[in-house]
């Protein structure tokens, strides 16, 4: 398959999955609060400078004609919750980038069943996968995020965006949860905004290693 019809393809795939995103509305509202984290937890950023690298994608308003698709994705650096190192995309490597909102019912609901598709070894390995915890307000809930991530049990690598949301901007961002799929070269494959099912992220992530 030709990286052109491969990209047509995922970029289908993305457009059907949009169609099923209004049915999870009702259930993406239920919020899933907790309790306070640990120390590490409650020391750890909320937000944290970000350098971004390349050029902005357009806001994504069609996922069946996107206009960032085989645009070259912007590279950026961070850390993480931890104060580890996070950089996006891989080098050399397919990646899946996820925005999160601590506060976003929807990411509320995608957090925990991608963490348990995780957990039940279904990841492929020659995919990376980077989260990125942008959009943070303290009036809202599940404030912090890091204390949210820590009781879902979250194991995906987190960039910490800045105050700004530079990294969401570079991206294009036009809502939560927001899903950005890059080649191993480092161009776009498809963007999609809303909650995935897991069967579909598998199907995506297959996709975008057979494009790589």
């Amino acid at each position: 398959m030709s990286g052109t019809q491969g990209r047509r393809t995922l970029g289908l795939v993305l457009a059907a999955v949009a169609l099923g995103v209004a049915a999870l509305a009702s259930v993406a509202a239920l919020a899933l609060l907790g309790g306070e984290g640990d120390r590490a937890v409650a020391e750890a950023p909320v937000t944290a400078d970000v350098v971004g690298g390349g050029d902005a994608l357009p806001r994504l308003e069609r996922a069946e004609s996107d206009p960032a698709v085989g645009a070259r994705a912007p590279e950026l650096a961070g850390i993480g919750f931890d104060g580890a190192p996070v950089d996006a995309p891989a080098d050399g490597q397919p990646t899946v980038l996820l925005f999160l909102a601590h506060w976003c019912p929807a990411c509320q609901y995608e957090v925990p069943r991608v963490q348990e598709w995780i957990e039940a070894g279904r990841q492929r390995t020659d995919v990376a996968f980077v989260a990125v915890s942008s959009g943070v307000d303290p009036e809202r809930d599940n404030y912090p995020p890091a204390s949210w991530f820590e009781r879902e049990g979250w194991t995906v690598p987190t960039l910490v965006d800045d105050e700004n949301h530079s990294a969401s901007r570079l991206y294009g961002l036009p809502g939560y949860p927001y899903w950005v799929f890059v080649t191993a070269d480092g161009t776009v494959a498809g963007r999609h905004v809303g909650a995935l099912g897991v069967e579909d992220l598998e199907a995506l992530m297959d996709r975008l290693a057979d494009l790589s």
